[in-house]
Parts: structure tokens; C-alpha cells; sequence
């Protein structure tokens, strides 16, 4: 508001407002169409922080996202394709990339350090229960159904603690709720994170035990360094400190698909049971009803003796399940597919159309799974594996040689699941001419499959060998092709005669 108009607010009260009034709608009208309201139009915003916003709902859509998983098939087995997806069956591969100071591959220590992850990889958190990839493959399952997931490094000797390998390092694996949303100073503790001026974690403040464990509860919290701290967080908020589930735009549709789905299963049930009536003609040769009960045996070939002149037996038609079912029931699905990274064909299991389209669809989709692969590595894979090894290093199992780059020790290339070949021979073939065309490399092709090159290499290697050691000759072999025995060519009908 203005000098002037303070000024005639005090002296004349309804001339200000009326001139504020009149500004206001004057300025309506200069804005964007999409900001003035309408008498059709319901327009809501939503000009709260990514904190304001996460604080009063995602303890909510959280608790909602649970109850789904645990009860609502489409969301199990979407969690579960996601799952597959962006982790799979083997987990994140990790291919140590440590260099020489010339430059080069150092593949002795790139192998001690394969081996020295592979021990660990067999019971890396506290409990012990769960293998790395099972440990992931949990992560990811929290992370995207839960907004977000916590682990908190054990590192050396613990008091009370044994850990499930040689390597003395361990992660304990910590939920959602551990992380309280009230623990707020205002200052510098935003919803149990306490940050630095710039937005930087520096402490978390985590309960002691899960606040709906049976076992009791205590509200008391207690500080751990973020730098012993993994947080994989699910956000769409710039500086937002907690997340959000994947399912937070499509929880209502979920909902609302499953009610009516329910519906559809109880009125089919219900038609399912046969009804039939007599119908009676108003005709004058109607002789009318017969005293006492009249009943009929209903039965396969069954005839209906007893009726009167004028009636006859006619049944109750079923209309359900309705046909419009399956078409509003894929489109919800493909809206649930689209609004979750998924494809609807996978979340479905309905693999229809032609080979483009499947490609198209599945290129597509790829382009999501990867980019929640990629957030994972980020937040997850990279930073347990670099800790893993910096322990391993300080704990003297790891003794990187003189001449390792130390810029390069933790290098490293994290490989998930890959888009899988629809057409395989089209695939192969397509590989084949790129590799030799100098467009592509062996390793890059091998990746794209999921495997270790160097692995491959070697395992590759090994056959080789014992093939040569046993003669066995196969047709990936070139000694194939010199074995081969020689055609005699052979020549024309009568060209002897002809000589």
C-alpha cells in the first residue's frame, strides 16, 4: 500500500478501498488468463516450501503407500516391476576402475578390490539377513514406496557388535519413521535434519527404535554426523529435506480402481446367482394363481409341467462384469504407469502390438527405470562403495600399490539392469556391425547386457584354454573354419565331353 494511499485510508476509508479495488482488478486483467479465476474453472495453488508441503503430508501418504503394498495387487506387483528394474536380480554391479599413473587400467588392484566388495557384498548390514543385492533391492522397495530410506555406517569395533564379515564395516538399515518430522528448532533442525546456513546436513537425530514397534517406544532422539549417513530421498522440490512416495499422484486413482473393481466383483457374484419368474398373461383365459406353493426343481433338462394357462418361465438376465470394465480399467493403469516411471505393459502384463511398438514403449520406459537407476547409484551405491573402501584401506586389507593414481582408487562403473533385447538376433547382429565398424567397443556391448567385460574376459578366457587342453573345437572357435573339410568344386554337366 502506498503513501497516498494510507493517506486517504485514514481520512476516507471506502474511497481507499474502492481505489485498492479497482487496482486490483486492474491488474487482473494485464495477467496471464491461466491466473484469473473463472466461473468454470477451480483454481488451486500451492505456494508453500517443499518442507511446508512435506511436513503436513507425507507422514500420511506414507502410512496410505504401506497399506497399498500390503493389500492392493496392482500396487505389489508395481513396486515389484520397479523393484526388478532399477535393481534386479544381482543388484548394482560395481566394476572397480582404478589407474596408473601412466594412465592404464590397474587390473591387479582392480581384482583385489572386485574380491574385496564381493566379501562384503555377502552380508553387508547389521542384522545379517540380507545379501547386497537383497539390501538394495529393500532400499529401493523403501525409498520409492516410503519417499525415502536411511542407513547409518558402522564402522571398526562396535561395543555389542559382531560384524557379518572379515571387513569390519556394516551398515544398519534404518526406515522412514526413524527420522521424527517434529524435531524442528526453527533454525537450524528442519523435520530432524539439522542443516548449515547453505541447506548442507550436518546431523541427523534419529529415534532409537521404530515409533510403532510393539516392543515400546522412546522419544528421546539421538545425533549422528551426516558424513555416517546414507539418505535416499524421492523429491520434486528444490533445498526439500524429506521425501516423498513415488505414489503421492496416484494414490486416489489407486483407490479409486480398487473400489470399483470390488463393486464389479459383487454385483457379478450376484448375478451369477439365477433368478427366474412366472409371468402371468392378462389375457380372459388367465385361469389364475393356485392355491398353496407352487415349486419347480430347477435342474439340467428340466420341464415345468405345472403351469397355468396364460404363464410362462422367464429368467433374469445378468449384464455383469460390465464390458466397459477392461477399457476403463487399462486406462486408469496407464495413467497410474505414467504418473510412477512404470510402462503399462509391464505393470499389466499385457504385451500387445506390433515389434516397433513394443520397442517404442520399452525405450520409453527404459528412459524412466534408468533415470531412478541413476538417482540410486547417486545416493546409494557410490557412496557405500567408496566408504567400503576407504574403511578397507584404514582397516589394512586393502594396500593400494606405489604406482595407483590416488585420484582414480575409487573409480568405478556401477552397472544395473539393462533394457532387454526384444528381437535378439536383430540385436546381435546390429552389435556385431557396430563392433566392427569401430563404432562401439566389446565392453560397452557387454555392459549393456549387465556383465562384467573383464569377467567375461576371463571366464572366456578359461574355456579357451580347456578347449585347446581337451581338442574341442566349437564354432566360436576360428580353428573351426580350418577344420572345415574342402568342398570339391564341382563342374558343369558335359564340360569334360566339351574338352
Amino acid at each position: 500500500m502506498s503513501i497516498v494511499d494510507k493517506a486517504i485510508l485514514a481520512v476516507a476509508p471506502s474511497w481507499a478501498l474502492k481505489r485498492i479495488k479497482n487496482r486490483t482488478l486492474a491488474n487482473q486483467m494485464l495477467a496471464y488468463d491461466a491466473s484469473k479465476p473463472g466461473r468454470n474453472r477451480k483454481m488451486k495453488v500451492d505456494n508453500r516450501s517443499g518442507d511446508s508441503a512435506v511436513w503436513g503430508s507425507s507422514e500420511s501418504i506414507r502410512g496410505q503407500a504401506r497399506y497399498l503394498d500390503e493389500n492392493h495387487d496392482l500396487v505389489i506387483g508395481l513396486l515389484d516391476k520397479l523393484e526388478q528394474k532399477v535393481i534386479g536380480p544381482r543388484g548394482i554391479s560395481v566394476e572397480p576402475m582404478p589407474f596408473t599413473v601412466a594412465g592404464e587400467k590397474h587390473e591387479e588392484f582392480a581384482q583385489e578390490l572386485s574380491k574385496f566388495f564381493e566379501v562384503l557384498s555377502m552380508a553387508p548390514e547389521t542384522t545379517g539377513e540380507l545379501s547386497r543385492a537383497e539390501m538394495e533391492r529393500m532400499v529401493c522397495r523403501s525409498w520409492l514406496r516410503d519417499g525415502e530410506c536411511f542407513g547409518k555406517f558402522v564402522e571398526g569395533d562396535v561395543a555389542n557388535f559382531n560384524h557379518n564379515t572379515p571387513i569390519p564395516f556394516s551398515v544398519e538399515l534404518l526406515e522412514a519413521d526413524f527420522l521424527p518430522f517434529h524435531k524442528n528448532d526453527f533454525q537450524t533442525i528442519t523435520q530432524g535434519i539439522e542443516r548449515n546456513a547453505w541447506g548442507q546436513p550436518k546431523v541427523y537425530h534419529f529415534y532409537r527404535n521404530h515409533p510403532g514397534d510393539s516392543k515400546g517406544f522412546n522419544t528421546k532422539t539421538y545425533p549422528t554426523a551426516a558424513d555416517k549417513v546414507l539418505h535416499i530421498k524421492y523429491s520434486n522440490r528444490l533445498r526439500q529435506a524429506r521425501g516423498i512416495s513415488i505414489l503421492h499422484g496416484v494414490i486416489t486413482r489407486l483407490e479409486d480402481l480398487k473400489d470399483y473393481e470390488e463393486s464389479e466383483r459383487v454385483a457379478a457374484r450376484i448375478s451369477a446367482v439365477l433368478a427366474a419368474y412366472i409371468k402371468k398373461d392378462s389375457s380372459p383365459t388367465y385361469s389364475g394363481p393356485s392355491e398353496g406353493d407352487r415349486l419347480f426343481n430347477l435342474a439340467p433338462g428340466a420341464v415345468f409341467d405345472d403351469l397355468r394357462p396364460g404363464e410362462e418361465v422367464g429368467t433374469i438376465q445378468s449384464n455383469r462384469p460390465s464390458a466397459l470394465l477392461q477399457p476403463f480399467r487399462d486406462s486408469m493403469m496407464r495413467a497410474v504407469a505414467s504418473g510412477t516411471r512404470g510402462t503399462f505393459s509391464t505393470i499389466s502384463g499385457q504385451y500387445d502390438g506390433s515389434y516397433s511398438a513394443q520397442r517404442q514403449e520399452m525405450v520409453e520406459g527404459y528412459a524412466g527405470y534408468e533415470t531412478l537407476q541413476q538417482m540410486f547409484i547417486a545416493k546409494w551405491s557410490r557412496p557405500f562403495y567408496r566408504r567400503a573402501v576407504r574403511m578397507g584401506i584404514a582397516s589394512g586389507m586393502l594396500n593400494p600399490p606405489a604406482d595407483i593414481d590416488m585420484d582414480t582408487l575409487f573409480n568405478a562403473i556401477y552397472i544395473g539392469p539393462v533394457m532387454p533385447w526384444i528381437d535378439p538376433d536383430k540385436e546381435s547382429k546390429a552389435a556385431e556391425r557396430n563392433i566392427k565398424a569401430g563404432l562401439a567397443t566389446e565392453s560397452e556391448y557387454v555392459r549393456k547386457r549387465g556383465l562384467n567385460p573383464q569377467e567375461l574376459k576371463r571366464q572366456r578366457s578359461q574355456e579357451v584354454k580347456e578347449n585347446k587342453e581337451r581338442d574341442l573345437v566349437f564354432s566360436s572357435d576360428a580353428r573351426h573354419e580350418l577344420q572345415q573339410p574342402a568342398v570339391a568344386e564341382q563342374q558343369p554337366q558335359g564340360a569334360d565331353d566339351a574338352e
